[in-house]
C-alpha cells in the first residue's frame, strides 16, 4: 500500500471580509499560524520520523514566507501550487483560474527554485484539468471519486490523479479550534486499517492530508506522530513482496514519484468519457483497479 503525507500550506489567504469589509482578526490569526509557527513544528515532526512529505503551498505563501518554504526544500519536501490566495475555483473564469495557475507556478519556481509539477485546487472547476495539461503538470489531487490514482487522458496529453479522503484535519476537528486530537486520530487509524486490509488482495492508496494551522497546534501535532508511526508498516519485506505480486513500486517518498509510476500504470485499455473537461478528456483506470 502507498501511504501519501501532504500538508497544505495555507494562510490568512482563504479568510474572506466581513460584510463590513473589516478582517476578521481571530480566524485570519489563526491561519496564519500555520506558515508562522505550526510549520517548524510539522517540518520537525518529518524530520524526526524520517517521511518524506508534499506541500501544498500557496503562491502567496510562497512570497510572503520564502524561508518557510526554503525550510521545506531544505528538508527534502516537495513543494506542489494550492492556489494563489487560496481561490475557491469553481467561481472563477478560466481566464482568471489559467492566470491564478501561472502565477503560482511562477512564484513557487522563483521562491523554491524549481516548478510545482502537481496541483491541489480549494475545489476544482470544469476548467482544472485541462488548464494543468496546458501547463504540463504531472499530477492533480481534487477527486474524491475513487479509491484508487487515474489518468486524466486527452489526445497526447495525460495528468495523474490522485484521488483524496474527505478525513483531512479540517473535518475531523469539525472546526479549526474544537474537537480533539483522539477523536482524530481514531478516524485516520480506521481509514488506514481497511485500506491496509484491502491491501491484502489488490492495491491501495492512503492519503493523509493536513494543516500546519490546525495540526500544528501544541496537543494535536502528537496525533500525527502516533498516525504516521501507525501508517507505516514495519515489515518492509511483505510491503516488497506485495508491490512485486502488483508490479508496483513501493513509493516511500513525494506525490511526484508517485504521479509519475501511476502515469505509467494508466495505459490501460479500460476508459471512459467524463464530463468535468470541456475537450472531452478521458479517465483511465488501470485495468487491475476495474
Amino acid at each position: 500500500m502507498c501511504q501519501l503525507v501532504a500538508p497544505g500550506l495555507q494562510g490568512g489567504e482563504g479568510v474572506r471580509p466581513l460584510k463590513d469589509g473589516n478582517v476578521d482578526n481571530e480566524a485570519y490569526t489563526q491561519a496564519e499560524y500555520g506558515p508562522q509557527t505550526g510549520i517548524r513544528r510539522i517540518l520537525g515532526l518529518l524530520q524526526n520520523q524520517g517521511v518524506t512529505a508534499t506541500f501544498l503551498t500557496c503562491g502567496a505563501i510562497a512570497e510572503r514566507y520564502p524561508d518557510a518554504v526554503g525550510a521545506i526544500v531544505k528538508n527534502g519536501h516537495e513543494i506542489a501550487g494550492h492556489g494563489y490566495h487560496h481561490e475557491v475555483a469553481r467561481d472563477l473564469t478560466m481566464a482568471q483560474e489559467k492566470k491564478v495557475v501561472r502565477r503560482t507556478t511562477d512564484m513557487i519556481q522563483k521562491v523554491a527554485g524549481k516548478r510545482p509539477l502537481g496541483w491541489r485546487s480549494c475545489t476544482q472547476s470544469p476548467n482544472s484539468i485541462a488548464l494543468l495539461m496546458e501547463q504540463a503538470y504531472l499530477w492533480n489531487s481534487n477527486s474524491f471519486s475513487f479509491d484508487i490514482p487515474f489518468v486524466w487522458k486527452s489526445g497526447k496529453q495525460q495528468l495523474v490523479e490522485l484521488p483524496r479522503q474527505p478525513f483531512g484535519d479540517g473535518r475531523a476537528y469539525g472546526r479549526r479550534d474544537s474537537g480533539s486530537p483522539q477523536n482524530a486520530l481514531m478516524i485516520w487509524q480506521s481509514s488506514f486499517d481497511e485500506l491496509y486490509e484491502a491491501s491484502e488482495k489488490n492495491p491501495a492508496f492512503c492519503p493523509f492530508q493536513f494543516h500546519p494551522y490546525i495540526s500544528g497546534r501544541p496537543g494535536r501535532a502528537k496525533a500525527l506522530i502516533v498516525q504516521h508511526t501507525y501508517g507505516i508498516p514495519c515489515d518492509m519485506d511483505r510491503v516488497t513482496a506485495f508491490a512485486r505480486k502488483y508490479s508496483l513500486m513501493v513509493i516511500e517518498d513525494s506525490c511526484h514519484a508517485l504521479g509519475s509510476r501511476w502515469r505509467r500504470l494508466g495505459h490501460r485499455p479500460f476508459e471512459h468519457r467524463v464530463g468535468t473537461a470541456d475537450d472531452g478528456a478521458l479517465l483511465c483506470l488501470p485495468e487491475d483497479f476495474v
